[in-house]
């Protein structure tokens, strides 16, 4: 299947993706599950399966992987620049700048637009002890509701470090070497955006979009490199 059509397909299901969350209460009924109401003797943010004061969980699973994306897209950069020296990475050249790229590239994009989607996490929502009303990204707040800070949560930005990585399906060459690239970004993506629901930070959708919208940008900059090499940076 061409690029352009897997595009395409990848809008459309972008869109479909994100009529079907806002039809239903999927987001909730799942994220219900995370949170344990009963709990009155815990703070709202103690009541998640994941407490967001807890320190060994924030380092290791919310600030350390999500570093691990941004090493790598230094090491990256350094590599490339190395190729114009070193003659062992110069065959490689192209491929090492499209991760570094689409690591980076993912993040701004996908991550940067909760900064304009206006929408809050669940924590912060009254149905999880927040004071802030649950709106979806296509809906209106109440006329009567003053706002004093914009919600930025939707989509998932902490899961793009691992999505991003689905950027390997492009790097690699043999088959086998793709799919297991290709599911080590979903993975780990997963594992990122799972951890946020777990401890009141994302709905299931906002992680879900992210997915898809990493995805997007990938095949986006794909397309770009093909057109700027006739497609040889993935024959070299």
């Amino acid at each position: 299947m061409s690029l352009q059509k897997q595009i395409l397909i990848t809008i459309a299901l972008i869109v479909l993706v994100l009529l079907g969350f806002e039809m239903t209460n999927i987001d909730v009924w799942v994220q219900n599950h995370f949170y344990d109401a009963g709990a009155v003797a815990k703070a709202p943010l103690d009541r998640w399966l994941i407490s967001k004061n807890d320190p060994f969980t924030e380092h290791w699973l919310h600030e350390f992987p999500r570093d691990i994306a941004a090493y790598t897209a230094v090491a990256l950069l350094l590599a490339f620049a190395a190729s114009f020296f070193a003659k062992p990475l110069a065959a490689y050249r192209a491929r090492i700048l499209f991760l570094a790229l689409a690591i980076a590239l993912t993040a701004f994009f996908v991550g940067g637009a909760k900064k304009y989607t206006n929408t809050f996490c669940p924590s912060q929502t009254t149905l999880y002890g927040g004071d802030m009303p649950h709106v979806t990204v296509l809906e209106s707040y109440p006329k009567d509701f003053v706002q004093t800070r914009k919600g930025r949560c939707y989509p998932a930005g902490h899961a793009t470090a691992g999505f991003s990585f689905m950027a390997l399906w492009f790097v690699f060459r043999n088959r086998r070497a793709k799919i297991a690239g290709l599911t080590f970004g979903i993975a780990y993506g997963w594992v990122l955006g799972t951890f946020q629901m777990l401890r009141g930070e994302h709905f299931l959708s906002h992680t879900v979009v992210s997915m898809i919208a990493c995805w997007l940008v990938i095949l986006l900059l794909a397309g770009a490199f093909d057109k700027a090499t006739k497609g040889n940076w993935r024959r070299g």
